[in-house]
């Protein structure tokens, strides 16, 4: 599956879009320097800047997740059916056995007028499954995003400790209502980093970088 350890992640990385992209997903990029609209207001989080959590520079904002592609992408959206899929570095003032400063994020969103959050959840485990390639504990539980309503996380059972993996949910209508769009929308993320730490089995997540 990689080439050598030097590229191990890169690689785990480059399969990831793979897996996407053999699902029909489409792949787009976005910006890491953003600004306060598209990371937070365009996003339905109402907040203003908040020093501790992230970087700033004098104008812009280091983004703090990769969702800011959503509210970039509906400016353009001219499709009643469509499949999108994001991968890069967030940041965030965080640092710890399962934090990392800056790490990779995969965004994804899906626009179509019939969404069934079961067949959503079956195809993330899925692609848990074929990345890990043995048995997990996981569960499942409710929480609040201000971005998404029905919002589901699932966490992984990992190191005698449950770890956070993945959340997603029903786009909040008012971030379509904002876009002019008027279908139904589910959108999630991935913690790239802690997903290569569980199929390696690491310890510490710094682990990835030493």
């Amino acid at each position: 599956m990689f080439l050598n350890k030097k590229n191990f992640f890169l690689n785990f990385i480059l399969n990831i879009k793979k897996y996407f992209l053999n699902n029909k997903f489409i792949q787009l990029l976005s910006k890491e320097l953003e600004i306060n609209k598209f990371n937070y207001y365009f996003l339905n989080i109402k907040k203003k800047y908040n020093f501790n959590e992230t970087f700033y520079t004098k104008k812009n904002i280091l983004r703090t997740h990769t969702s800011s592609i959503q509210n970039r992408f509906f400016k353009n959206f001219n499709s009643k059916k469509i499949k999108i899929f994001n991968i890069g570095k967030v940041y965030r003032k965080d640092n710890d056995k399962t934090h990392l400063p800056i790490f990779f994020q995969l965004d994804f969103f899906i626009l179509k007028k019939k969404i069934i959050i079961k067949k959503i959840l079956y195809f993330l485990l899925k692609f848990l499954s074929f990345f890990i390639k043995k048995k997990f504990i996981f569960k499942i539980r409710k929480v609040h995003f201000p971005f998404t309503i029905i919002s589901i996380e699932l966490d992984i059972y990992y190191n005698k400790n449950w770890l956070e993996l993945l959340g997603f949910g029903l786009i909040n209508n008012n971030i379509l209502i904002n876009n002019n769009i008027f279908i139904k929308g589910i959108a999630g993320g991935l913690g790239i980093d802690r997903l290569f730490m569980i199929c390696y089995n690491l310890k510490y997540i710094k682990d990835i970088y030493d």
